[in-house]
């Protein structure tokens, strides 16, 4: 059985690191080791990390770079050929790592392994609603680049993939001359990660999304984020994807995921945010004939 590491990128969530780190120490299968990587936190955060003692390696950094850096710093610390992904807002039952990690074990062609999650804060519920691959790896580019299927927090990957593949990116933007750092960087990963190996899933709901206020709302700033960093990995994955069929499939996935974007703010006639929709889809090439259509 191989030894799992936890990773926690960590910024100002002082609030979330008892429930969060409390559950990875209560879990039936033990973690090696728990890293948290603090990316200069303005409050608490690493006060209440060094509370854990020696049960959490703490990492701190002097500025802030975003949770991609941070994600990496701990993975190139870590020492466990399992790296597990946490959000510190989120928390897992305590049977988590013993059945999702438990998976890399049995199947050693699987790369990444993950679980349903249990929504919670401003919405409830079970995601996704699909299986796609429980019990059994599977090809998930495809589904993934239609539809972002896995939730962070949910995952555990093996340390050679990540070798293999690379770090964790964020997208950065310029706003009034400071860069802010974009959440979806686990998704393009994945997304890379999903050319290179099978995932396989639990439908066990044994992680749990906390969601905050008004983080359940999808705006189309939301929407052209989340495209942006498809368009991230695509850049990647041309290098590798060779077969053009492969490819013309996996470009057909996000054909389709941009139009059903494009009819959601449509239907509820955001009409602001429609253009901005369709300025970005018309500077992308294989996006532009679906923006007009």
């Amino acid at each position: 059985m191989s030894s799992c590491s936890v990773i926690l990128p960590c910024y100002n969530v002082a609030q979330f690191l008892d429930r969060s780190i409390g559950a990875v120490l209560r879990q039936t299968r033990k973690a090696h080791e728990i890293i948290a990587a603090d990316d200069g936190s303005t409050d608490d955060t690493v006060r209440r990390l060094e509370k854990f003692g020696p049960a959490v390696r703490v990492l701190r950094a002097n500025r802030n770079e975003g949770p991609a850096q941070r994600r990496n710093d701990a993975i190139s610390a870590a020492t466990s050929d399992y790296i597990a992904l946490l959000d510190p807002d989120d928390w897992w039952a305590e049977n988590h790592l013993e059945i999702v990690a438990g998976l890399l074990d049995r199947f050693p062609e699987a790369g990444v392994a993950f679980s349903k999650v249990r929504l919670a804060g401003d919405i409830e519920g079970i995601w996704p609603s699909d299986t796609f691959c429980a019990g059994q790896p599977k090809d998930l580019l495809r589904i993934m680049m239609r539809n972002p299927v896995i939730q962070a927090s949910s995952v555990v990957f093996r340390r050679s993939l990540f070798e293999r593949m690379g770090p964790f990116v964020d997208y950065i933007e310029i706003r009034n001359g400071k860069k802010i750092y974009g959440w979806g960087g686990d998704y393009e990963w994945l997304l890379r990660a999903a050319a290179l190996a099978p995932f396989v899933s639990s439908d066990m709901p044994t992680s749990y999304y906390y969601i905050r206020p008004n983080e359940a709302v999808v705006t189309p700033a939301k929407l052209i984020h989340i495209h942006r960093y498809r368009l991230m990995a695509l850049a990647k994955l041309r290098k590798g994807i060779t077969d053009e069929k492969t490819w013309q499939d996996v470009l057909d996935r996000h054909q389709m995921a941009w139009e059903e974007d494009l009819e959601r703010i449509w239907m509820r006639r955001e009409l602001g945010g429609l253009r901005r929709m369709c300025h970005f889809g018309m500077s992308v090439p294989h996006l532009r004939r679906h923006t007009v259509h």
